[in-house]
């Protein structure tokens, strides 16, 4: 079986809404996965765009990792933390291009841009050593070698208007 990636906030190919981005209400998307593997020790994701680079790589907006190997799907805008109990849905996220921990969606600066936004899923034979706000560098090497099956989300983001940027620290009308 091949693990797949789905969401009832997104679809494939399609546009994404601008609820999930910066200049909508900054909500990340409900993502759900189906025919994981058993050896799967946790889980990680990983939301990029594809058409903007950062130090060479593509611009991360959010990574999620230490994901239980129980757990299925995550919630839209859900709330993520980690206990002992085995209960929880996600347990730490990293920290994104923007400099911030946690999710930001899509922002671009001019109308009519459009660019590729990719979700990739990772079952993991192994439970990853990072804390909160690891680095991309960090999360990719703790998890080499240790990937059991991967499962991407494609969706386009483009921008239709100008809008103030919510939810932002920057001020600078970053990306």
């Amino acid at each position: 079986m091949i693990m797949k990636l789905f969401s009832s906030s997104l679809e494939s190919g399609k546009k994404i809404p601008l609820r999930h981005s910066k200049t909508g209400d900054n909500i990340s998307p409900a993502l759900r996965w189906t025919d994981a593997p058993v050896e799967a020790k946790e889980f990680a994701l990983l939301m990029e765009d594809l058409d903007l680079l950062s130090d060479g790589e593509p611009f991360l907006h959010w990574a999620i990792y230490k994901i239980q190997p129980h757990v299925r799907e995550l919630e839209e805008d859900m709330e993520l933390y980690a206990d002992d109990s085995g209960t929880s849905f996600a347990s730490l996220e990293g920290m994104n291009s923007f400099g911030k921990i946690g999710y930001d969606g899509p922002f671009l600066l001019l109308k009519n841009l459009s660019h590729r936004y990719r979700f990739k899923l990772f079952a993991l034979g192994k439970k990853l050593n990072l804390s909160t706000g690891a680095l991309r560098s960090e999360f990719l090497k703790d998890m080499e070698g240790c990937v059991v099956a991967e499962s991407e989300l494609e969706c386009i983001f483009v921008s239709d208007m100008l809008l103030p940027v919510k939810n932002s620290d920057n001020g600078n009308g970053a990306l």
